[in-house]
């Protein structure tokens, strides 16, 4: 009665080794195939020992469609390889968003630490943020009273060729002409000059 397990397991890895039953539809034939079948079919004359003549001009187009077929064998091979180059990272990306939907988390990759990492990691302790923020625009301005920038058309370069003095006798009579005081006082410029950005940075006396 102990033999009898033995048996079935035995039974069972055979039929797990043997190959797929042969499909019931026959691939379609080539054209190299229907033509050999022709020329060597049961109804092509035969020599008394039982052999069969076949002409250069027969044979050179044989050795063609084998060539052609041989041809079409590798350029389907090769668009096998494409279509799983493709279809491969598909299969892996599907396989993680299943892991994904059972699991909540991502599977974990090997990456590589980058140098902002291991910069990072190595310069922990030596360089920190500042608590502090720096003071407003307006309030680094207010710092430098005597100094003004005037931002002018980046379109227009003629103040470019325009002497320092003339700048600030147009500007002084401008500033006249407008009345501009601070505390009481007149406002009058002692300095002008014209940054390589077209801008005009004017210095005042108070």
């Amino acid at each position: 009665m102990s033999g009898a397990p033995l048996a079935n397991n035995a039974m069972e890895g055979l039929k797990a080794q043997l190959p797929p039953p042969r499909p019931p539809t026959k691939p379609p034939a080539s054209s190299l195939h229907i033509i050999l079948t022709k020329a060597l079919g049961e109804s092509t004359p035969r020599q008394a020992n039982g052999s069969i003549n076949l002409d250069a001009g027969f044979i050179n187009l044989i050795l063609e469609l084998s060539a052609n077929n041989e041809r079409m064998i590798q350029r389907l091979e090769a668009t096998v390889n494409q279509l799983n180059a493709k279809v491969d990272p598909m299969i892996t990306e599907m396989a993680e968003f299943r892991s994904f939907m059972k699991t909540g988390s991502k599977p974990a990759t090997n990456a590589g630490k980058s140098f902002a990492s291991v910069a990072a990691k190595t310069l922990e302790g030596f360089i920190h943020a500042p608590t502090t923020r720096p003071p407003p625009k307006q309030v680094i301005a207010s710092l430098k009273p005597k100094r003004v920038i005037i931002h002018s058309n980046p379109a227009n370069t003629t103040l470019k060729d325009v002497p320092s003095g003339a700048l600030v006798q147009k500007a002084n009579e401008a500033l006249l002409g407008l009345d501009a005081q601070v505390e009481g006082k007149a406002v009058a410029i002692r300095g002008a000059s014209v940054l390589p950005s077209g801008d005009v940075s004017f210095y005042t006396k108070n």
